[in-house]
């Protein structure tokens, strides 16, 4: 499934759970092009990650920074289509 700007988290985590039961599905692969966002939204989505029995891979398509490489940090391997792009920084947290 795509998913929009409006998505949250806590709907990413469900559709990882979903792939994760799909027999058809051989593993994930989290496309990331993000500046960020709130830290304390993160956690939805690394405990789906770790719950998952496939491999999760994060794909960087730009950027993946702050909150987005925090997410990431979670997943088995994280890549970046360009040499270009921005990977890192989790940043701040309050």
């Amino acid at each position: 499934m795509d998913a929009r700007p409006t998505d949250g988290t806590r709907q990413l985590a469900e559709w990882l759970k979903m792939g994760d039961a799909n027999q058809r599905v051989l593993a994930t692969i989290l496309l990331t092009d993000s500046g960020g966002g709130a830290a304390d939204s993160v956690r939805p989505l690394a405990d789906a990650i770790g719950e998952c029995k496939k491999p999760v891979l994060a794909y960087c398509d730009g950027y993946m920074c702050s909150a987005a490489y925090y997410a990431a940090s979670y997943c088995g391997h994280i890549m970046a289509n360009d040499p270009r792009s921005m990977v890192g920084c989790i940043g701040t947290m309050i």
